[in-house]
């Protein structure tokens, strides 16, 4: 069983606990799927949120790709 170590390595905007009341998680194979879905949330919330982080990431290439959890 392993234990949190806490928090000190945590991004920033993850340790304001004032600053931070929910998330929104976009995932696709398509860059300009997510970019949509950014802009959609922007939209329908206004100025109600702020982005405090953003992590890019991408798929697996060729002969991996569709096997991300392994």
């Amino acid at each position: 069983m392993t234990t949190d170590p806490g928090t000190e390595n945590w991004k920033p905007a993850f340790k304001a606990p004032s600053a931070l009341h929910g998330m929104f998680l976009a995932a696709s194979d398509k860059q300009d799927l997510i970019d949509a879905m950014v802009a959609y949330l922007k939209h329908v919330f206004g100025s109600s949120i702020t982005m405090l982080y953003e992590k890019k990431g991408s798929m697996r290439p060729d002969q991996y790709a569709g096997h991300e959890s392994e």
